[in-house]
């Protein structure tokens, strides 16, 4: 596995393909969501990051691409943060 930093977050791939597996991005106000690319799963988000993501897709009706709220395919999988860590957010 193959650990990329950015600015925006972590990147996750696969070593022999290099494919992306996992995205760990961050946005404002200590924001983040983390994804399963291999998967198409939003696996944890915390605080608002829900403001950020969209899904892409295809309307049907005109086929043409549109962007849908990141709620479409059911509600946000919500980080469980330690009591410790808790504490900290809310400091």
């Amino acid at each position: 596995r193959i650990v990329a930093g950015s600015s925006t977050g972590l990147h996750f791939y696969q070593a022999r393909e290099l494919t992306l597996e996992r995205q760990i991005l961050m946005f404002k106000d200590d924001t983040w969501i983390n994804l399963n690319v291999a998967k198409q799963q939003v696996e944890q988000t915390h605080g608002e990051a829900w403001r950020w993501l969209r899904w892409r897709g295809i309307n049907p009706a005109t086929g043409k691409p549109e962007l849908w709220p990141a709620e479409t395919y059911g509600p946000l999988p919500e980080a469980r943060l330690t009591p410790e860590h808790s504490e900290k957010q809310s400091a």
